[in-house]
C-alpha cells in the first residue's frame, strides 16, 4: 500500500482516459484502477474498500476490470470484494462549474466501506472526522459505509475544490454516457465491416477533450484530428494559416517523392475540408491543387494504426478518391471474417463529395446500395473490379463472391 493517496503526479505519465467536461479546461486522467489524476497538479483521487475481513486496494488487486461505459469517457472499474464487486465509476459534468462524479456501488453480498484519500469533495452527508485504520492511507483519508446494493457518490469540483453538499440531481453515469454518445455521432455513422476493429466513440471522444495536437510536433496527426473535429461540429476557427502551413510541409517533404504514406495523402485531403468548412475557399483550393500534385498514395495497413489515426484508416479503407471526383468504395477486398457480413456507412466526407452506403449479402453475392453526392463516378473494386456507376443513388448486384 506505499505510496497511495495524496500524491501530486505528472500526469503525462499516468496510463489511463482522459476526462473532463467539452468546453471546459479542467482535464483528469482516470488510471486503469480508478484513481483520478488531475491534470492541474492537484492530489490524487485514490479508493480502497474495506470487506470481508480485509482492505482491498485496487491498484495492488489482480481482480481489477475497466471499461468505458458505452465506450465513451466514464469509467466503470470493478474490484472483486469477497463473492461480488466493488463497483467504482468517473465522470465528469458541466453541473456546479463542473465537477467530477465518483460513485462506488455495493455488488457484493454483504456491506462494506469504501475511503478516499481527499476531502475537499462534495458529499451527500458530512465527512467523518474518525481516523481510518487498517490500511497504509495519508492523512486527512475517510471513510464511508456501503450497504448492500447500495452505492456512496461524492463529486470534486474543478474550480476550487472545497467540501459541501452534492448537488442535487447530479447526471448519472449512464445519463453521461448516453449524450457522450450522441455528441461522436454528429459524424459520420459506421455500422459493421472494418469499423468493428476501431474504437470510433472513444477516440473522438477524446480528441473533443485533447484536441489534435499541434502541427510543429506531428502535423499529419494535427491535420487528421482537426478533420475529425470538424466533423464532430466543433469550432475551429482561426486555424486556417496552421492547417495550410501543416499541408504545405507535407507537401515539400513528398516533392519528387514515388509514393506518398497513405496517411499523408489522407491528411491533405483533410486540410482541405477543414479549410472548406471554416469558409477559406481559395485556401481550401489550393490545399486541392496541392494534393493533386502528391504522388500515389500507398493503400493503408491492413489493421488500424493506434490512436486517432486509426478513424483516418477507418474513412481510408471504406473509400478513397483519385484526386479528380471519382471514389473508390471498398477498395481493397474485405478480410476474411469480415467479408460476408453486412456494414453500413452514413455522411462519409471523400474529397469534396460524400457518400453513404451499405452492404448487405445475398448468399455469396454482394449488393451495394449507395446515395452519392459531389461524386463524379463511382467504383467497388475491393467487392467487383468490374462495377462502376455515374449514378448518384442506387443499388446494385455485385458480380464477385466472397
Amino acid at each position: 500500500m506505499a505510496g497511495l493517496g495524496l500524491r501530486r503526479v505528472a500526469w503525462w505519465r499516468v496510463s489511463g482516459t482522459t476526462i473532463g467536461v467539452v468546453g471546459g479546461r479542467w482535464r483528469a486522467t482516470v488510471t486503469p484502477w480508478g484513481a483520478v489524476v488531475p491534470h492541474d497538479g492537484s492530489a490524487v483521487l485514490e479508493w480502497a474498500v474495506a470487506g470481508d475481513e480485509r482492505w482491498y486496494v485496487p491498484r495492488d488487486e489482480r481482480t481489477v476490470r475497466q471499461e468505458l461505459m458505452r465506450g465513451v469517457p466514464v469509467l466503470e472499474t470493478r474490484v472483486r470484494v469477497g463473492t461480488g464487486d466493488a463497483v467504482h465509476r468517473a465522470y465528469a459534468v458541466a453541473d456546479a462549474g463542473g465537477l467530477t462524479v465518483v460513485e462506488v456501488e455495493n455488488l457484493s453480498p454483504q456491506p462494506f466501506a469504501v475511503a478516499f484519500t481527499r476531502r475537499d469533495v462534495r458529499t451527500s452527508r458530512p465527512i467523518p472526522e474518525t481516523p481510518v485504520v487498517g490500511v497504509d492511507l495519508p492523512p486527512g483519508s475517510w471513510i464511508a459505509p456501503v450497504g448492500h446494493r447500495a452505492r456512496v457518490r461524492i463529486a470534486l469540483a474543478h474550480r476550487a475544490p472545497a467540501p459541501g453538499p452534492l448537488p442535487r440531481l447530479l447526471p448519472t453515469a449512464d445519463q453521461v454516457a448516453r449524450g457522450w454518445e450522441l455528441q461522436v455521432e454528429t459524424a459520420t455513422r459506421f455500422d459493421g465491416g472494418p469499423a468493428a476493429d476501431v474504437p470510433v466513440a472513444a477516440l473522438r471522444a477524446a480528441l473533443l477533450l485533447d484536441g489534435p495536437g499541434g502541427p510543429a510536433r506531428e502535423h499529419v496527426g494535427f491535420l487528421l484530428g482537426a478533420r475529425e473535429l470538424v466533423e464532430l461540429g466543433s469550432h475551429v476557427e482561426g486555424v486556417s494559416d496552421e492547417v495550410a502551413a501543416a499541408a504545405e510541409r507535407i507537401g515539400r517533404r513528398h516533392r519528387g517523392a514515388d509514393v506518398v504514406s497513405w496517411d499523408a495523402d489522407a491528411a491533405v485531403e483533410a486540410a482541405g475540408h477543414v479549410l472548406r468548412a471554416i469558409g477559406d475557399v481559395r485556401a481550401a483550393r489550393d490545399a486541392a491543387a496541392l494534393r493533386r500534385a502528391l504522388p500515389p498514395a500507398t493503400p493503408p495497413p491492413p489493421v488500424p494504426p493506434p490512436g486517432p489515426a486509426a478513424l483516418a484508416w477507418l474513412r481510408r479503407t471504406l473509400a478513397v478518391d483519385d484526386r479528380a471526383g471519382a471514389v473508390d468504395l471498398l477498395p481493397a477486398p474485405l478480410p476474411r471474417g469480415v467479408s460476408g457480413s453486412d456494414l453500413s456507412v452514413h455522411g462519409l466526407r471523400v474529397g469534396e463529395g460524400a457518400v453513404s452506403f451499405a452492404v448487405r449479402w445475398h448468399g455469396e453475392r454482394p449488393a451495394l446500395l449507395w446515395d452519392a453526392q459531389g461524386i463524379r463516378r463511382l467504383m467497388c473494386t475491393g467487392l467487383d473490379p468490374t462495377w462502376s456507376t455515374s449514378q448518384p443513388t442506387g443499388e446494385a448486384l455485385l458480380h464477385q463472391t466472397r
